[in-house]
């Protein structure tokens, strides 16, 4: 059964991201996620355990054109504009 609606509840339509295999050693290390990010149509929140973490992934995005939004948690997530095609 759903949880009653209520502001402390949200359902998302969401959906599992394929999985990408990243190879350090290629000229393209991250193809598999970047194509994906340019081939999905909708918003994908990608999560860090550490603000560290957080700025390695945003650095490596960076470096391959994309420009992730950096959101102070999953709730500001769905206010976010999507940021780069």
């Amino acid at each position: 059964m759903p949880p009653a609606a209520d502001s402390t509840h949200h359902d998302f339509p969401t959906r599992a991201a394929p999985a990408f295999r990243l190879d350090a050693r290629s000229p393209k290390p991250l193809a598999p996620l970047t194509d994906f990010l340019t081939r999905f149509p909708g918003r994908v929140l990608i999560a860090a355990d550490s603000a560290g973490r957080r700025e390695v992934i945003s650095e490596m995005l960076a470096a391959h054109g994309k420009s992730p939004r950096v959101v102070a948690d999953w709730r500001s997530s769905p206010k976010a504009t999507r940021s780069s095609p």
